[in-house]
């Protein structure tokens, strides 16, 4: 946005009701998400330092460009209304889900044995061929025809009968994805089906696009899209990625909602397991997409400020439930590792905003404390804050995932910021005024802190997403301030330019 247009849309938006932006769709977004986004869409850039304050990532696969105004509009979106993009919950079951899925791929892999050493057996791939489930057996998709197979019913008969077998295991089975919906409001109903083909470049994968009344021949690959498009409201579906993901578009009223679906972790071999596993549950994709018993209640007015709310017991069980995904593969017992050592976060819940009308230049925080945050807070002491800050006690110990872990929240900056962040600033502000004496005052009440160039070696080793934020601390000069309500039981801090 313009240095003109920010402070514009700032005044009109404290002026006048009738100036400021829709208010959205909230109703059908998720009351318990573990977070939320939401901007405005238009013909504005978003505000700078909110994109740079680390959060997790929206999917490309939204076709939204993170959440940027402009690509929302483009994307069909009315312009100047609120816009959110919200992760669904992990279900309740997701304690059980590794069991669940390492049961499931026994059971795939008992197939494959039986397969090998059944009456199919060499022909099992032909016949497998013939009920479109060669991604289900390991090594078919590489294996020729053979013509010596081609009447062979009774390779068939043994086959159909093992994957009967293997799909009463899926049914009802909890589905192993990640699950994002974006909704606001439309004033163009039909505009993603018409300019799919423009749209689906904003992902850098591959996508294949489906359209509501689309003719498809039961093939097991398209398993999803075929049940997707029988739900009411659904205008197309995407298969993104060869099957790693798919994206559902609703007109619902005058509403556009965008259900995203990605399996974390979707090896090649487990390809048809998960296939036949949307074959058999119909119910899991209708579920999925029905509206939320409890609509979404905003925790700050996101007609006036670009919003990210994050609820850090939210978060963490939905990698938890990334973590049982790793079955598919055997890897979920190193994922969930790190999760079993992680410590209690001292903060619950942490709302982020970027009010309009500050050039883009300014973001807030309140953190609200976890029972852990609210015993460590009154620990604290009344007086002036020591230069060493060591009544803040020792930083967490976070135990880095694997690399390859796509955790949604563990392991990156936007934990350590809002679920531990007031221990673990320690370190970065004591270092910060080892550097530049005076940098850091005021009491653990209100904390000061002038964030003053070059900044300590220290403050770039968590570069997860925050580049461009110690970019911008290095080139302008910019104030922190955090502070404590009364019984501290919330934290609030304002990062914004120094005067």
């Amino acid at each position: 946005m313009s240095s003109r247009a920010q402070p514009l849309l700032g005044a009109c938006l404290s002026a006048l009701a009738a100036c400021a932006p829709g208010r959205g769709t909230p109703h059908l977004l998720p009351a318990d998400s573990p977070y939320v986004r939401c901007v405005v869409a238009g013909p504005h850039r978003i505000q700078p330092i909110f994109e740079e304050v680390p959060a997790p990532t929206i999917p490309t696969g939204l076709y939204a460009r993170h959440m940027d105004p402009i690509a929302l509009a483009s994307l069909g979106f009315t312009r100047d209304h609120v816009v959110c993009a919200a992760l669904v919950p992990a279900p309740d079951e997701a304690t059980d889900v590794e069991a669940r899925v390492a049961d499931l791929v026994e059971a795939h892999d008992e197939l494959s044995r039986q397969v090998a050493s059944g009456p199919a057996g060499a022909c099992a791939c032909d016949a497998a061929r013939r009920l479109g489930v060669e991604a289900l057996v390991a090594g078919c998709e590489r294996r020729p025809v053979s013509a010596r197979c081609a009447d062979d019913d009774r390779a068939t008969e043994a086959l159909a009968g093992l994957r009967d077998e293997l799909a009463a295991h899926l049914s009802g089975a909890p589905m192993p994805w990640i699950h994002v919906r974006m909704a606001g409001r439309t004033d163009r109903p039909g505009w993603f089906s018409r300019h799919a083909s423009e749209l689906v470049p904003r992902h850098p994968g591959p996508s294949d696009v489906f359209l509501r009344g689309q003719k498809l021949d039961g093939n097991l690959e398209l398993a999803f899209v075929e049940h997707a498009l029988a739900e009411p409201d659904v205008v197309a579906v995407v298969r993104q990625d060869l099957g790693q993901a798919f994206l559902v578009v609703r007109e619902v009223g005058d509403a556009l909602v965008l259900d995203h679906f990605t399996y974390p972790l979707l090896p090649a071999s487990r390809r048809g397991l998960v296939r036949l596993w949307e074959q058999v549950n119909p119910e899991a994709i209708r579920n999925a997409l029905a509206r939320p018993e409890r609509g979404l209640v905003y925790d700050h007015d996101p007609r006036t400020a670009s919003v990210a709310v994050l609820d850090v017991p939210g978060l963490l069980a939905l990698d938890r439930q990334v973590a049982a995904a790793g079955a598919l593969d055997g890897r979920a017992r190193s994922f969930r590792a790190p999760l079993d050592d992680r410590p209690t976060p001292l903060a619950d819940r942490a709302v982020v905003y970027a009010p309009f009308g500050t050039e883009g230049m300014e973001v807030r925080a309140r953190l609200s404390l976890s029972e852990t945050g609210r015993v460590w807070a009154q620990t604290l002491p009344e007086g002036p804050a020591s230069p060493t800050l060591t009544e803040l006690g020792m930083p967490p110990v976070l135990v880095t995932p694997p690399a390859d872990a796509p955790f949604v929240f563990v392991g990156r900056c936007a934990e350590s910021w809002w679920a531990h962040g007031p221990k673990a600033v320690g370190p970065y502000l004591a270092a910060l005024e080892r550097a530049h004496p005076g940098a850091v005052g005021g009491t653990f009440d209100a904390l000061e802190v002038t964030v003053t160039a070059p900044l300590p070696p220290s403050w770039k080793a968590c570069d997860d997403g925050t580049r461009r934020l110690l970019e911008r601390f290095e080139a302008h000069g910019y104030r922190l301030d955090a502070t404590f309500d009364p019984p501290r039981e919330h934290l609030d801090v304002t990062l914004r330019p120094r005067p």
